[in-house]
């Protein structure tokens, strides 16, 4: 819901793809860089809720129908939770998903 997302969710899809916005935003306007968005034939999409898709998205990737590992940028050991809540606050080095792995010997999958 924050401006930058939705600014970037104009300018990341192919020619003629799709972006999807996700969230509610915290104001009552946003702006979108329409010329990009016309340029591109993009099909913009409003989601405002998972309708309760959560339990089958769960499913698919217990089931291994989608491959959630490349969403994973970083893994921190549990001592090292401080950090990883620090750098995913101010968006460092490039992280998308820290994965805080509470025990050593367990795989993060």
């Amino acid at each position: 819901g924050e401006q930058e997302t939705m600014t970037h969710t104009c300018l990341a899809p192919r020619y003629g793809g799709r972006g999807l916005f996700i969230g509610i935003p915290s104001v009552d306007e946003i702006t979108m860089p329409i010329h990009e968005v016309r340029r591109k034939e993009l099909c913009m999409q409003h989601v405002r809720r998972s309708n309760r898709e959560a339990d089958q998205a769960i499913r698919m990737a217990a089931n291994g129908r989608i491959d959630l590992k490349p969403l994973t940028t970083h893994v921190f050991a549990l001592g090292e939770a401080t950090e990883a809540l620090e750098l995913v606050h101010r968006r460092g080095d490039g992280v998308m998903k820290a994965v805080i792995q509470p025990h050593p010997d367990v795989p993060v999958q």
